[in-house]
């Protein structure tokens, strides 16, 4: 059932992104060139403020899915147009809405799965992040900062992940201790167990992250949003989980029939861009960029 308050926090929050006028391509070079050559963050915010209409709708092109109401999705989004403009690169030879599309895309996809089916209780992100906020800011909060990722979560009644994509949001990960202990026996500081275990080196992420870019631009321009979406959920584009024909038909609320049936001809359409560019393969198209 559509929430009346998620409503107007919607419609007032239309408003104010609308006062921002949309960059001209030429404007748009002028304040990448600004913030990547020279550090200027107050291109950087013009990027991100004249932006966020694009993230409304991309938000826009999803389903309602369970406890994620609308609002919830676009800050979300914002996270990811945040990060794609920071990982953009004025060399590259496509616009920036283009590239960061995938981020928000991420970002929310993401979301979607890891709380489609949360139905313990309907706390929205911004309940999440008020309660994390007041966690670090009452008397106890110094001694609190000190604490490991694990142990947050633990205290708050929240998964891990959950703690790390609101510490995104809030931009409060410096904030958390990273020599700070972990609470498993050999004592690892907390960032290396429970994040940069799991990440690639700085050349190994460049390279993947190029070629993610790259396949989500051939999803991008050939299918359209449903068949994207389907794709990124069964192939797990987002999730590193392939779902089901079940889930993801929950997800969209229609038969997992029709999902096939999507599925199969969102396929086809990938397999005649590929035979069009004479490559065999998703690994070919990457190499011939």
């Amino acid at each position: 059932m559509h929430n009346r308050n998620d409503s107007v926090e919607y419609n007032l929050y239309l408003n104010e992104i609308g006062q921002h006028s949309l960059l001209t391509e030429e404007e748009e070079k002028m304040y990448l060139r600004k913030y990547k050559e020279n550090g200027d963050m107050e291109a950087r915010r013009i990027l991100i403020e004249c932006n966020l209409r694009l993230v409304v709708s991309v938000v826009n092109s999803y389903p309602r899915v369970g406890n994620c109401e609308k609002m919830d999705m676009i800050q979300v989004g914002n996270v990811g147009l945040i990060r794609g403009i920071e990982a953009f690169e004025i060399s590259k030879n496509c616009k920036l809405a283009t590239y960061v599309t995938w981020w928000i895309r991420h970002e929310i996809s993401r979301f979607i799965t890891f709380n489609k089916n949360d139905i313990r209780c309907s706390v929205t992100i911004q309940n999440k992040m008020d309660k994390l906020k007041k966690y670090f800011s009452n008397e106890n909060g110094k001694a609190k900062r000190k604490l490991n990722i694990e142990q947050i979560a633990e205290e708050l009644g929240y998964s891990v992940e959950t703690v790390l994509q609101i510490m995104d949001t809030l931009m409060l990960k410096e904030s958390v201790s990273l020599d700070a202990p972990s609470s498993d026996e050999d004592s690892r500081p907390v960032m290396n167990s429970v994040k940069n275990a799991k990440a690639p080196n700085p050349v190994e992420l460049i390279t993947s992250e190029e070629q993610l870019y790259q396949i989500e631009e051939l999803l991008f321009t050939v299918l359209n949003e449903k068949e994207e979406s389907v794709i990124r959920y069964r192939f797990g584009f987002d999730t590193e989980k392939d779902l089901t024909l079940e889930e993801v038909a929950r997800i969209f609320g229609i038969t997992r029939e029709r999902i096939q049936q999507i599925e199969k001809k969102a396929i086809g359409k990938l397999k005649n861009r590929m035979d069009k560019l004479n490559i065999s393969s998703i690994s070919e198209y990457i190499e011939s960029f």
